[in-house]
């Protein structure tokens, strides 16, 4: 079976290609200047174009039994040009969506948010949440949304949206923007700096899940039967939320084993004395689909470890 993938040369894309590659299918990934990894040699069909342009993708979806929408704009460059992401993330994602459906692509599944529900989650968070953040990250992603629940809703295709919390892991494409991710950030400056310096007390609360296991569920929908007329939404995160501080202690362990030397951690003292509000990220539906989250955080952040070492060089 054949699958197309959006935003080949970004942090989750090149990820999910790589995955999906390494189980034998047969895999189109678009991207505007990734040229692809060498281990996909000739089993990847990697295609340079810009999708946010006028351009013909009939050709490249004859045939697919699955779409994952991987590209999209981050928050900070969201933030600086809001028109620009909400053509992209909005109007782009309509387009990809609906030559799917001219092609009979059977399947479109979306990488959206957690962010969409708020700028600061508290509480219970589920998908029958109300929608109230209006940071252009969050509305240019809902637009995005909105048109695969439109289609889904009209059985034109199986629309899904997935929406992610924290996720993190080494990238496949070296030039990846992922490096102002809090964990990929942190990995990096213990390998590189020798010392972990978070630039605020680390109390903020942050549901974190690995790159492999957003892999490991989009394969998961993908295998297996899924009802997305009912479930047109999930939510993909841990069943914990912890600190900012305590994840960054698990990384500063992980790292002392690695590099075989004390890492030490500072934070920067709050003179405000914020306080931050704890959420939970509710699970039961990815219970009720019989998918069990195996969020195996010490093994991504080996593997961060890991590319660090073959990647950066350690300060003097």
């Amino acid at each position: 079976m054949k699958i197309l993938i959006t935003g080949a040369g970004g942090l989750l894309g090149g990820r999910i290609i790589d995955f999906f590659n390494k189980k034998g299918y047969e895999i189109v990934a678009i991207s505007r200047h990734f040229k692809g990894s060498v281990e996909w040699e000739k089993s990847v069909e990697v295609i340079n174009l810009d999708i946010s342009e006028s351009v013909d993708l009939k050709k490249y979806l004859h045939g697919v039994s699955l779409v994952i929408h991987a590209a999209g704009m981050n928050a900070a460059d969201s933030l600086k040009d809001p028109i620009k992401a909400l053509y992209f993330n909005g109007l782009v994602t309509a387009k990809l969506l609906n030559e799917s459906i001219k092609c009979g692509v059977p399947k479109f599944i979306y990488l959206s948010t957690l962010h969409v529900y708020s700028s600061k989650l508290s509480g219970l968070v589920n998908e029958n949440n109300c929608i109230t953040n209006t940071h252009p990250y969050a509305t240019s992603h809902r637009a995005g949304e909105d048109a695969v629940l439109f289609a889904n809703n009209q059985k034109k295709i199986q629309g899904i949206v997935l929406r992610l919390s924290n996720s993190f892991g080494f990238p496949i494409n070296e030039s990846a923007n992922c490096w102002s991710l809090v964990v990929n950030d942190i990995c990096r400056q213990a390998y590189v700096k020798g010392k972990i310096s978070l630039d605020s007390s680390g109390n903020q609360f942050r549901n974190f899940i690995s790159i492999n296991e957003v892999c490991r569920f989009i394969c998961f929908l993908f295998e297996n039967e899924f009802n997305s007329y009912k479930f047109p939404i999930i939510n993909l995160a841990s069943k914990n939320t912890i600190t900012v501080l305590a994840m960054s202690h698990l990384v500063k362990d992980r790292a002392e084993i690695f590099l075989n030397k004390k890492i030490p951690l500072t934070v920067k003292n709050e003179l405000n004395n914020e306080t931050f509000k704890s959420f939970k990220i509710e699970t039961s539906l990815l219970d009720s689909i019989g998918y069990s989250v195996n969020n195996d955080c010490k093994t991504e952040i080996d593997s961060l470890l890991d590319y660090c070492q073959h990647n950066f060089k350690i300060e003097s």
